[in-house]
């Protein structure tokens, strides 16, 4: 859904108005949603899902003039399922999945937006997917790792400019060293891999960053 920063009002005195946008009411967006979850072995693992839809029937699209007025229709429809807790006394897990159709339903009389019409929406995901796993390998010795996917995102309401699917898997070790102090290193991107997280209407989009690692080391006093 697009908010006031969309339009560019910070609300800090510094907005900025057009008078093609000035006189707009708020966008309104009508969801729906029915979830459950259900808990295991006796409470330590949880499950859950969810099933939503969202609608928009006043969003904003751009005239001939210049102007900009609240005449499109956008919807949204996704389901999304979850885990988190403990598989074992020593062994913790959690994550999700969403799977989202964000439809532009109707994009506006405009010939050039009228041609959008049934495209997904820029900048938004259509499957989404997280696992964090970490196992207690000694009293004070735990190591785990996550898996992040992101499908294909779209940078403009044409549906011409995109980044594409990405994986990546994140690391991570900590070692007690006594009751005071605590090691702990964090690896981001293992396999060093070139992807990008965010596209732009323009021909650009934002590389994200390389392999990196940090080990902190923390005191209690």
């Amino acid at each position: 859904a697009l908010s006031s920063t969309d339009l560019g009002l910070a609300g800090d005195g510094s907005e900025n108005l057009a008078v093609t946008n000035a006189d707009l009411s708020p966008e309104r967006t009508q969801s729906f949603e029915l979830g459950g979850k259900i808990d295991l072995m006796q409470g330590a693992l949880n499950l859950s899902g969810a099933v939503f839809h969202a609608k928009k029937d006043n969003a904003r699209v751009a005239f001939d003039d210049g102007t900009s007025q609240l005449v499109g229709s956008q919807r949204v429809d996704g389901i999304e399922v979850g885990v988190s807790g403990n598989v074992t006394e020593r062994w913790l897990m959690y994550g999700g999945y969403t799977h989202l159709r964000p439809i532009l339903v109707d994009n506006g009389p405009v010939a050039a937006n009228a041609g959008n019409d049934g495209n997904v929406f820029p900048q938004v995901a259509q499957d989404a997917f997280s696992l964090w796993t970490t196992y207690a390998l000694t009293a004070d010795l735990s190591a785990g790792g996550g898996a992040f996917y992101t499908s294909k995102v779209y940078g403009n309401a044409a549906n011409s400019l995109y980044i594409p699917q990405w994986w990546r898997f994140d690391a991570f070790a900590t070692y007690r060293v006594n009751r005071r102090t605590n090691l702990q290193l964090n690896v981001q991107n293992l396999a060093d891999k070139r992807y990008y997280d965010q596209a732009f209407v323009t021909h650009y989009a934002h590389q994200a960053p390389g392999r990196a690692a940090v080990l902190t080391a923390s005191f209690k006093y």
